[in-house]
Formats: structure tokens, sequence, C-alpha cells
């Protein structure tokens, strides 16, 4: 064996016992009964697009931009012995989200009533609470209140996404994940109107820093002290890169029809893709999230047709999102004389 090559062989052999030999973690959210962490979540959507459908409407809009920001109080209504520990992950444990800050905007270059009733469905949010369990997958379960806002399904959307995001355990290696380590997954994408979409994860850990998040644009919030529980002594994040993709299973031309839609007489055709990219940042120490930043981009040109009556709708379009996600202080708490 040529010398060149049995050292490239040791130095790789050498490199991999170092890496088995990295110190594993699990990064479950730690939950106690009657914990409380507060948020602040921001997010900005613009939508190009055009619908062609038998009613014609030459004034539809074309082009609109949608922005929220949110400032919650997440408790722990309920956690499970097993959702006390960074190993256990949350499963079973009862959360409450709180709107302590509830704002949106939108605009459109034509009238549509839809972003009206975007701004006053998010403000009505704002003094609101909703209750949930998390799975250990990180799925969201059993909601209950807010029923009449998340009729709204862009809001429902949006609201459950950000929610998830709060339990990485669901989505990580059973054994534990160590810096430089990648594993990937496949998430089906629900409440598309065409069938076998799934989103393609990938994931690697890139390194540990200190939890030294910036505050949110556009606020003087300052960054969050419950990430640095010692004064001088910084908890340590873990620092997590994800990039994901949609895709779709099976022929590009065979029935991409979902059952609810052929239940009610209709076909679905065409194409959705997607690619999206966030950075973490984990707390090593708690689990819980300190700083998120994601952006997504989708493309969509699909139909919708009658079977019966032969109309068909047709839309084009992108959405592009970006979410960020800061940990906030907890509230400063009131004096006993002062309080009412």
């Amino acid at each position: 064996m040529p010398l060149f090559l049995a050292g490239l062989l040791a130095v790789a052999a050498v490199s991999l016992r170092a890496r088995e030999k990295e110190p594993r973690i699990h990064l479950a959210p730690v939950m106690e009964k009657g914990q409380t962490i507060r948020y602040r979540i921001d997010t900005q959507t613009s939508v190009v697009g055009s619908t062609t459908s038998p009613i014609v409407n030459p004034e539809g809009p074309k082009k609109e931009n949608y922005s929220t920001s949110l400032e919650i109080r997440l408790e722990v209504v309920d956690a499970p012995p097993a959702a006390s520990s960074a190993s256990g992950g949350a499963a079973g444990a009862r959360l409450r989200v709180t709107y302590d800050v509830a704002d949106a905007t939108s605009s459109s270059d034509a009238y549509d009533p839809s972003t009206a009733a975007f701004d006053d469905t998010y403000k009505k949010l704002q003094g609101r609470s909703m209750e949930f369990t998390m799975t250990p997958e990180g799925g969201i379960t059993g909601i209950s209140g807010l029923e009449d806002i998340f009729e709204n399904p862009s809001v429902a959307k949006s609201e459950k996404a950000w929610i998830s995001s709060f339990n990485y355990s669901g989505g990580m290696p059973k054994e534990g994940i160590a810096i430089g380590q990648k594993w990937s997954r496949q998430i089906p994408a629900e409440n598309l109107p065409l069938r076998g979409l799934f989103w393609r994860v990938e994931s690697t850990y890139l390194r540990n820093e200190n939890c030294t998040p910036q505050a949110p644009p556009d606020t003087d919030e300052p960054a969050a002290e419950a990430a640095a529980p010692e004064r001088g002594k910084p908890d340590l994040c873990a620092v997590i890169l994800t990039e994901s993709s949609l895709s779709r299973r099976g022929s590009s031309r065979g029935d991409a029809t979902p059952d609810d839609y052929a239940h009610n007489g209709l076909r679905t055709s065409g194409t959705w893709t997607a690619t999206g990219e966030s950075l973490d940042s984990l707390s090593l120490k708690s689990g819980w999230i300190v700083v998120s930043t994601e952006t997504v981009d989708e493309k969509m040109d699909y139909e919708i047709k009658s079977v019966q009556s032969g109309s068909a709708l047709h839309h084009t379009g992108s959405v592009k999102t970006q979410t960020h996600i800061a940990m906030l202080p907890p509230a400063p708490s009131v004096p006993p004389s002062q309080a009412k």
C-alpha cells in the first residue's frame, strides 16, 4: 500500500474515533408544572399569484404582504415525570399559550376583503389563551380555546407551525446527537390540494456557543436573561442548521387528488414545490429554543376541477415566509404592596 494512502487512512481512522467520542446530548425541553417562558414571534409573508376560474375577476389581487407580531406566555399546565427530564422528552405535557401582544398588518395591490379579515383575526388573539398537548414527536393534539380563530386555515397553519417548533426532540435521533452530526427525516405535508407531498428535512449540529440572542427587529427588547441564569456565566446553546424541501412521492403523472377532494367530486393536478432553511439555538441546560430564524419559499401551479361540471380553478403563485422567534426576559414581578 502506498505510504500516502496509508497515511490518509490513518488520519480518517483517528477522525472517526474522535467523532465517536463526542458526547451525545438530548435536547428535549425540560418542563416543570407552573413554569412560564416568554417569546416574541415575528413573521413576514409575501404572496404573488393569480387565479383563473369560471368567475372572472380582473381586479383580483396579485401581490399581498402580511406581517404579524406576537408576544406570548408559554405556561406548563401539567408535566408528567417523563416530561421533566431532558432525556425523556415532552411526552404528554399540557401547555397553555397566552397572547399578551398580537398585531398584524396586511396590504394588497388590489382590493381584497380577506386582508382586512386577516388583520382583525390576529388582533382578536390579544389577551386570549389556548391549551394543547405536545406529543413525543413534537405534534400538537387536544387544542382547546380559540376555535373561532382557527377557523381561518392560514392562521391555524401559521400558529401550529411555530408551536410545533418548540419541541425539537421529536425529529432527533433517539441515541442523541453530537457536534458535526447530520440526521434526516420525512414529514407528510398536510392540508394541501395535491396528494403525496412530504417534507424532506436534513439537520446539522454545527457547534455550541453562548446563548446571546439578538433582540427581534424593530424592538428595544433586551436579549433574554433567561438564557443566562447566572451573571457572568451565560448558558451554552446548541446551534442547529436545518434545510428542507417539499417533494412528491410516486409518478408526477399519477393522480394527485387527496381523498377529501375526491369525496367532494373534485380532481386536482399540478405541482407544489418548496425549500426552507432555519438556524436555531437551543439551550443545552433547558432544551428550550432561545432564538430561531427560518425562511421558506414555496411555488405552486395547480388545478382543481369539478368532475360533474368540468369547471376548473387554476392557481399559480409563490409564497415567501420569514419567521423570527426570540426568548424574552421573564416579566418583572409585582411587589405585594403594589398588587391590586
